[in-house]
């Protein structure tokens, strides 16, 4: 307030200390008070705070004002509140007695009646138990008849109700007559009434609830519970039945042409569905209430009518199954397998999510059912259709290799503008990517969101068995096994294919036994998790196999090419008349185009095949001439035969290594040799003679920079000679000098 700002820190101590200063304290003293403020204020000082207070004053006394006017009108609500309650409390206590004298009156009357009534008290229960007893009798004696119209109205549940409230009595007092009778006829009438509740297991329209109904009246009318199973069983099956033998048989068009997912929702809502609707009525009517019971007679027959079940579902499943699995296995023949950009193939993916559909669902039969396992039972049909697609792959690729890639390699090395590099590059990269393809369709089967991919057993067959070994190395396997058919002479590759494209498959394997085959080994054991690799074929030994079919097709390259030399040869020898022909002016046409095709064929090796080593050799061996003395070059015939017999064999046919020499020199053996055996086969004159002696002189300096060894070349071209000399009628040989003279002159125009 204002009073504590005039007073300072000093005066607050004070006034909290004795609250003499506080207005609002009782301890408060106005004259001490107003003696402080003349003491420590100034005039103008007092004369404020004199405003305020008056100021204080007004307002205390309007607040005190609206607070007894409030009062004041409460008092007076509370006041008319009381006057009324007065008033109604005394109606009420006039109500009061009015009630108390009322119920004094009731009181004194129920007394009276009660003593006037209690002389006839026995009379009356002993005639109300007569009239009960009375009133049962006359409903047994109507029972019959009441039946009988009962079951004419199909009120069967109320008929069996009936019956059995009253064939206790009746089983009681049967050797009364007329007790006998009505049991006699009620008997009857429930007969008709089984019969009748029986037959609705004949009819194939009758419904569920109506079947449960007659079971539920059936059993409490003590029907044989085996009996009842038998046929609710062969009655709730029959349309299962029906639907089954017409997946068999392709008869539903629902199903007919879609997907295997599609077709897996219509089974489960179509079949799957009732048979579990089956399952768990049966297992509500017969046997739970059998186990319930607690009786070793009813355990079994709980025990038997469960079999009967697990009979019926079991050949219903199987069948159901095989037809799941003949779907699953045409879905993976459809797919196109070629996965893109775009992902696997959409037959791919649905049969993928049907067959995890599927596994699904028979989990959730096999819970329902107890003493069956579905369960595994569709994960061995599922790991069924994954090695089948496995094979499907594995077959789709073969036919891409054969009809495709194969056929790709013999129109593509025949295509002008068209390296060979650029063939092997397509080529591989076309293998890759199917391989690829197939490796994407499987990696579905593997994925973690199916719940079959759950079991490690599973996952270990499908990587192992179907993927690694089945796909992979089958198909690595079966290409390699195939160069031998590829290349053997009557095969319509061998016989269309250029020889180019022998030896382009030649390198395309070498790269697979090199790295490719390597890769995807690897990429296939880490994408499909396989860590074991006990059993599973090695790598090495893959390897090597593909290594031999690439020996086979360079093998089949180089005698393909010596073939052609050897027909060029063979056809320019015996073309040419050697007893009559004329002194050599220089080597034939046909000695040129070897050396041309030759030195063509090391341009396109360079292409694929590296150089390769060479023995050492005399610097000028391309300015040498080759000695081509008469006697003094070859000598007599014992001579000639002497020195072949302890000289070195040279194998014309032994495998070629995956280099540029080694190729050449297979090739340059196999043509040389051919030109010793067509020279072996004529008979020439002299100048017949020398121009083989040309002819060969020209191939030794044109041909040894090709050939790995130089002495192979040389004993090859002796040979030539040597049979040309010993086939010689009048054998004189050309002078070195001038037999250089004559390969080395300049073509003529």
């Amino acid at each position: 307030m204002m009073v504590d700002s005039f007073t300072g820190k000093r005066s607050n101590k004070m006034d909290e200390r004795t609250g003499k200063f506080d207005l609002n304290s009782p301890k408060f003293d106005a004259d001490a008070y107003v003696n402080a403020l003349l003491k420590d204020c100034t005039l103008p000082q007092l004369m404020d705070k004199e405003k305020q207070i008056f100021r204080e004053i007004q307002g205390l006394d309007s607040e005190m004002q609206t607070l007894v006017y409030e009062n004041y009108n409460k008092f007076i609500s509370a006041t008319e509140t009381i006057r009324k309650m007065k008033i109604d409390f005394k109606e009420m206590e006039e109500e009061m007695e009015d009630l108390v004298q009322n119920m004094e009156s009731i009181t004194e009357l129920s007394d009276g009646i009660t003593k006037a009534f209690a002389v006839r008290k026995g009379r009356v229960q002993q005639l109300c138990a007569t009239h009960a007893t009375l009133n049962q009798l006359q409903l047994i004696f109507d029972l019959p008849k009441n039946l009988n119209q009962l079951a004419q109205e199909q009120e069967y549940e109320l008929a069996a109700s009936s019956y059995l409230q009253a064939v206790n009595v009746l089983e009681a007092y049967k050797d009364i007559p007329t007790f006998g009778d009505i049991l006699r006829e009620t008997e009857e009438v429930m007969e008709q009434v089984k019969d009748a509740l029986k037959a609705a297991f004949q009819d194939s329209e009758a419904s569920a609830i109506t079947l449960r109904r007659s079971v539920d009246v059936l059993l409490q009318l003590g029907a044989g519970s085996l009996e009842l199973c038998e046929d609710y069983l062969t009655h709730s099956t029959a349309p299962l039945e029906t639907l089954v033998n017409a997946l068999v048989n392709d008869e539903l068009k629902d199903v007919n042409g879609v997907g295997f997912s599609e077709f897996v929702d219509w089974s489960c809502n179509e079949f799957l569905s009732n048979l579990c609707l089956l399952v768990a009525t049966f297992t509500d009517l017969f046997i739970s209430p059998l186990k319930t019971s607690g009786k070793t007679s009813d355990m079994d027959e709980a025990q038997s009518a469960q079999s009967q079940l697990l009979i019926r579902t079991s050949s219903l499943m199987d069948r159901y199954l095989d037809v799941a699995e003949r779907r699953a296995r045409a879905e993976a023949e459809q797919q196109d397998g070629k996965s893109g950009n775009s992902g696997p193939s959409a037959q791919a993916v649905s049969l993928v999510k049907g067959l995890d559909k599927l596994n699904r669902r028979m989990t959730g039969l096999s819970q329902l059912l107890p003493g069956t396992d579905f369960g595994r039972t569709s994960m061995e049909l599922i790991t069924r259709v994954s090695l089948y697609q496995c094979a499907v792959l594995l077959q789709r690729l073969l036919r891409e290799w054969e009809a495709e890639l194969v056929p790709t390699v013999v129109s593509e090395t025949g295509d002008e503008g068209t390296t060979l590099n650029d063939v092997l590059a397509h080529s591989i990269a076309s293998l890759g990517q199917r391989i690829r393809d197939a490796l994407a369709v499987l990696q579905l089967f593997a994925s973690s969101e199916n719940t079959f991919c759950a079991s490690p057993k599973f996952l270990s067959t499908l990587s192992r068995e179907g993927v690694r070994e089945g796909v992979i190395v089958a198909f690595f396997s079966a290409i390699s096994e195939s160069a031998v058919g590829l290349t053997a002479a009557a095969s319509p590759f061998a016989q269309a294919a250029r020889p180019s494209a022998f030896l382009l498959l030649a390198r395309l394997f070498l790269d697979l036994h090199k790295s490719i085959v390597h890769h995807f080994l690897t990429l296939t054991e880490e994408q499909f998790r396989v860590k074991d690799k006990r059993s599973l074929t090695p790598l090495a030994n893959l390897t090597d196999q593909v290594k031999e079919a690439a020996q086979v097709f360079l093998d089949a390259y180089v005698q393909r090419i010596g073939m052609d030399m050897t027909q060029m040869i063979r056809q320019s020898t015996d073309s040419e008349d050697w007893l009559s022909c004329d002194e050599p002016r220089g080597p034939r046409s046909l000695i040129k185009r070897i050396v041309e095709d030759i030195g063509a064929m090391e341009v396109s090796l360079g292409h694929l095949l590296e150089e390769g080593q060479r023995k050492d050799r005399s610097s000028d061996s391309s300015r040498r001439s080759h000695k081509v003395g008469g006697r003094g070059m070859v000598g007599d015939t014992s001579s000639y035969l002497i020195n072949r017999l302890f000289s070195e064999r040279i194998e014309i046919y032994w495998p070629v290594k995956f280099t540029r020499t080694s190729v050449l020199t297979g090739v340059v053996k196999i043509t040389l040799k051919a030109f010793a055996e067509c020279v072996r086969l004529q008979t020439f004159s002299t100048h017949g003679f020398q121009q083989i002696q040309v002819d060969a002189h020209y191939l030794y300096v044109h041909l040894w920079r090709f050939v790995a060894d130089e002495n192979t070349l040389t004993m090859l071209i002796d040979e030539v000679i040597s049979g040309a000399y010993h086939r010689s009628l009048e054998p004189i040989a050309m002078d070195s000098a001038v037999v250089e003279a004559l390969c080395n002159k300049p073509p003529s125009s």
